[in-house]
């Protein structure tokens, strides 16, 4: 997803979703029942699609719980209808999110949008298998650096300066010096060198650390070295055995090859709540 050294701490989220729902697709009983609700609400979704054309709404589920208790807004007969499939749609999606312990923040969002996809592939006679994918993922990237005139306005008597922020990095600039080889040796010019060159760098180390704590500020951080594609498929799984399979603690400990079975269950917690996947106590 990004190639820097920083990353958003959402992604580690957005990898264990995925793999949590790769277990959700191999179960038996999730398939199942993911038939049984694209069956239910294919036609509702397509009646959906059409509506939100003749009203230019967007059909998008991405709350934790779309369907609410208000009056169906006044308004034209598409607009009537339009809510009322809009919350029918809504209230099954819920249901099954609920049902399977998906994700509260995006769960609804990666549902509709596999159904969605697999509407589309009915309709278009496309390859597809139905199943829970994680859908597109909207990121917002701190803006980072110090404020830099971009340009100056003028008009009369009027002066308007633009400026943004911008990563620049601004290394200290040498200063000229003196060398005469007759009184001083190479020896002498490649020390000077050497502290130059020490002066440049260390300027340029020190802006990029102060760059990357406005990033850290902003919620973006390294990647911490455990978090290997091996430890995330096992914090996946063990989500899975809790939250679906309603496993004890010491069971998955167990059956991941772990002793200490509370720090363990403590691990795994903290990307339940990162994840927003709901364990039982």
């Amino acid at each position: 997803m990004f190639d820097g050294e920083l990353h958003p701490k959402s992604e580690w989220a957005d990898v264990v979703i995925g793999l949590y729902y790769g277990h959700l697709n191999a179960d038996p009983d999730f398939q199942a029942d993911l038939a049984a609700l694209f069956e239910r609400l294919a036609d509702p979704i397509r009646q959906l699609e059409r509506l939100a054309r003749l009203t230019r709404n967007n059909p998008q589920y991405h709350q934790p719980y779309p369907f609410r208790a208000y009056d169906v807004p006044q308004g034209e007969h598409a607009d009537l209808d339009y809510w009322r499939v809009y919350n029918a749609v809504g209230q099954a999606l819920s249901d099954f999110c609920v049902r399977w312990h998906l994700p509260t923040e995006y769960g609804l969002h990666d549902l509709w949008y596999s159904l969605g996809w697999r509407v589309w592939a009915v309709d278009h006679d496309a390859p597809h298998t139905l199943r829970l994918e994680v859908g597109i993922r909207g990121r917002w990237q701190p803006t980072v650096g110090s404020s830099v005139i971009i340009d100056v306005l003028e008009s009369g008597s009027e002066r308007v300066v633009v400026s943004m922020k911008l990563p620049w990095i601004f290394p200290n600039a040498p200063v000229p010096f003196m060398y005469d080889p007759t009184e001083q040796s190479r020896a002498w010019l490649n020390e000077r060198i050497d502290a130059i060159c020490e002066n440049i760098r260390q300027s340029i180390l020190n802006q990029a650390e102060a760059l990357e704590a406005q990033a850290q500020a902003e919620g973006w951080d390294k990647r911490p070295r455990r978090f290997t594609g091996e430890y995330l498929r096992d914090i996946a799984r063990a989500l899975y055995l809790r939250a679906v399979r309603g496993m004890r603690w010491e069971q998955i400990a167990s059956e991941r090859g772990r002793y200490d079975y509370k720090s363990y269950a403590r691990r795994v917690r903290e990307f339940a709540r990162l994840c927003g996947i709901p364990l039982m106590e």
